[in-house]
């Protein structure tokens, strides 16, 4: 939010909210900035974030993939799989349009959002009213 994606949370933001988010986003940019030079290596989860350091910092970063419990293959199905949280700029609703005017294909999202934050409204606003051919699977852990 305080780079790439700024522009995306400021123009989203509801209009009470975009100069205090503009303040607090730029005072937290420069704080991180001038933490930085204290920073000897930096780790990432993937190469998209990597990028973004090397982008915004200047920086190399060593990347460290999240580790990955092995679930065994059953079956293929007929559908398409999305695995989200759902936030705002994961732009679930995109592919939401796109399956509504797709009738033939399904789509199958599954995924959430931490309790207490304001993505709650924003995913609520997703999955209500959903076509016929995508469904809202919710959360799914191994206890489901």
């Amino acid at each position: 939010m305080f780079y790439d994606l700024r522009r995306f949370f400021y123009e989203t933001a509801p209009w009470v909210c975009k100069d205090p988010f503009a303040i607090w986003a730029g005072i937290h940019k420069r704080l991180l900035e001038r933490q930085l030079k204290y920073v000897d290596k930096i780790a990432t989860i993937s190469g998209n974030v990597q990028k973004r350091i090397a982008k915004y910092f200047n920086r190399e970063s060593t990347i460290i993939y999240p580790a990955v419990k092995q679930y065994k293959y059953i079956k293929q199905g007929n559908y398409w799989l999305s695995v989200n949280r759902l936030y705002p700029h994961k732009r679930v609703e995109l592919q939401i349009e796109a399956f509504r005017q797709m009738p033939e294909e399904k789509l199958y999202i599954v995924g959430g959002f931490m309790q207490g934050d304001n993505a709650r409204d924003y995913a609520k606003k997703d999955i209500e009213g959903l076509a016929g051919n995508v469904r809202y699977l919710g959360v799914v852990s191994e206890e489901n």
